[in-house]
């Protein structure tokens, strides 16, 4: 299971060439696999079904890669926490048009 989303990103960048440096944007733009790695529960204190969960993200795709941690509602009686996180991401609006792989 993982998602499928065309990922934007851009930065300001120093290049030097023989002693002369000089600043450029550079922005990278390719499709990439988000994948939720492991789910652990958070710091719980309260007693009801409904808890915190983190779920460890990866992103990979040409010249873009990199992990996040989310936060997202978990039911412990409910679908696997995995399950729960990637139907979690794609609420999110920076996941709203990524696609099932």
């Amino acid at each position: 299971m993982a998602l499928s989303k065309n990922i934007e990103v851009s930065r300001k960048v120093s290049v030097d060439d023989n002693g002369i440096t000089g600043t450029t944007d550079v922005t990278i733009s390719a499709v990439t696999y988000i994948r939720v790695d492991a789910v652990h529960l958070a710091n719980n204190k309260t007693e009801d079904s409904l808890k915190r969960a983190i779920a460890e993200v990866s992103f990979l795709g040409e010249g873009i890669k990199g992990e996040r941690k989310i936060s997202f509602p978990y039911n412990i009686d409910g679908d696997n926490p995995i399950k729960q996180a990637y139907l979690h991401l794609k609420t999110l609006p920076e996941f709203a048009d990524a696609t099932d792989v």
